[in-house]
């Protein structure tokens, strides 16, 4: 009785901020992210916890760590060094933080290992110390063994991440593309692999994505001579950005590797056009390819009264565009998150961006209820079926369910919290009937609710479970 009041009144509390919030663009009142420090840039926030890059001095830099709600904890601090673009990977019963940094001179890639409070529990581990200044990192999610892409200068590496307890080693390391090579980009579905490649007189973005072990050969997907970033969006809406210097228009391209869709999209989906003004610095956000309605948001940064400002498109009006931040001050980077946990299937969403305060670059954020459905309701559309026995369960559990064609799947078990306690599966999956059993007696213990995240085409099912002694 008192848990089914309790989530009663949390229903009702979302109801209410949902309520209030639309008043205000369906987002809360921004705030300050990080109110104890200034000079902080560079978020990276998942699952309810985030990492960023504090300027200590005009030589130095920090790592900073902290999970919503608790104290920040400082990861990394040498006077005279820079360590800077950290990277969190959440994985249950520790997270993984990547950054650069030059300790010896040039710039290298290294990462630390945090527990579920946010101590770290390594020392700083190397992942490249060649001669050139290696930046640029992008982990793969879904690879086993593991994988990330860098650049060596301007050539495009690759290289297996290979973890024995708590070390990590390189290995497999390979050459995707040499010579004058940026910005290089990692999407989920496929694996697929985009950068920017000079090629004299004019840029190309180039392409590759895995197949078995290997990665296909570089593919020009586009020759326009304008173009000037790409930049990549969240986790579940698979999108190419880049934007052309000479219109100053931007648009983002779907671009499956399979051919089965591909297609242009631009902001303002009514008309067909792109934006008639200058635009820089874009943010994209959504819950899933198929919902480009109530959660569809994007972000950009123009120009008000003198000042780089947040513009948001409305809740519920994808094509209308507001001064999100009024804050008289310059501000820039807006990205998206999924946040915290707020109830069953439903997470916080969050716009981050950086503004210049008090003279200083300071983190900024607003947030916004995201509901996926109910627990117990498949809403992918490809998964059928879903079945967890038995449940309540021990030591393990048998998944099964029925899938329209082979696709990649991923299945993770998570808490109530919306945090990774494992990965039970990340392979392509044949069409038809699915069932394996899964022994998850090793994993530290836990009991009580957990979910069961099956992501299919980077929409995700779920289904509750229950653990016991």
């Amino acid at each position: 009785m008192k848990n089914a009041l309790t989530f009663l009144m949390l229903s009702f509390s979302l109801l209410i901020i949902s309520s209030n919030a639309q008043a205000q663009n369906g987002w809360w009142p921004v705030h300050q992210l990080i109110p104890t420090q200034d000079n902080s840039t560079n978020l990276c926030l998942n699952s309810g916890c985030f990492v960023w890059e504090h300027q200590v001095d005009s030589a130095t830099t920090a790592i900073y760590y902290q999970i919503i709600g608790n104290e920040p904890i400082c990861l990394l601090f040498t006077p005279g060094v820079n360590y800077t673009k950290p990277f969190l990977h959440s994985q249950y019963p520790y997270s993984i933080v990547f950054f650069e940094g030059n300790p010896y001179g040039n710039s290298d890639i290294f990462l630390i290992l945090v527990d579920g409070s946010g101590n770290p529990i390594t020392e700083m581990q190397p992942l490249s110390t060649s001669a050139a200044n290696d930046h640029g990192f992008q982990y793969i999610e879904n690879c086993w063994p593991r994988k990330f892409v860098w650049l060596e200068d301007e050539t495009l590496k690759l290289a297996d991440l290979v973890q024995n307890d708590y070390h990590f080693t390189v290995s497999n390391i390979v050459t995707i593309d040499s010579l004058n090579c940026s910005s290089p980009v990692v999407f989920e579905y496929y694996n697929s692999l985009y950068w920017m490649k000079n090629m004299g007189f004019y840029d190309v973005i180039r392409f590759s994505w895995q197949q078995g072990d290997n990665w296909t050969d570089p593919i020009n997907i586009d020759t326009a001579e304008q173009i000037q970033a790409l930049k990549n969006t969240t986790y579940n809406y698979q999108l190419l950005q880049w934007t052309f210097k000479e219109d100053t228009s931007w648009f983002m391209m779907d671009y499956f590797p399979d051919s089965y869709y591909s297609s242009f999209i631009v902001p303002d989906v009514s008309q067909n056009q792109p934006f008639d003004f200058d635009v820089c610095d874009i943010g994209v956000g959504v819950k899933n390819s198929d919902d480009v309605g109530d959660n569809f948001f994007q972000a950009y940064i123009d120009n008000y009264n003198g000042y780089d400002e947040v513009f948001l498109n409305q809740y519920y009006d994808i094509n209308t565009y507001n001064n999100f931040s009024n804050m008289g001050a310059n501000c820039r980077n807006p990205q998206f998150f999924i946040g915290e946990y707020a109830a069953p299937s439903t997470f916080f969403f969050y716009i981050t961006w950086e503004a210049f305060v008090d003279s200083s670059w300071q983190i900024y954020y607003s947030k916004t209820p995201i509901t996926w459905g109910g627990i117990e309701e498949n809403d992918n559309g490809l998964v059928r079926n879903l079945m967890v026995l038995p449940n309540p369960f021990q030591n393990g559990f048998k998944i099964s369910f029925n899938l329209e064609k082979p696709l990649p799947v991923t299945i993770d078990l998570i808490d109530i919290h919306g945090r990774l306690l494992t990965n039970l599966l990340s392979e392509k999956c044949s069409a038809g009937s699915f069932s394996r059993l899964f022994d998850v007696s090793s994993m530290p213990l836990f009991t009580g609710p957990c979910l069961i995240r099956i992501n299919v085409e980077g929409s995700n099912s779920f289904i509750k479970a229950i653990r016991v002694n």
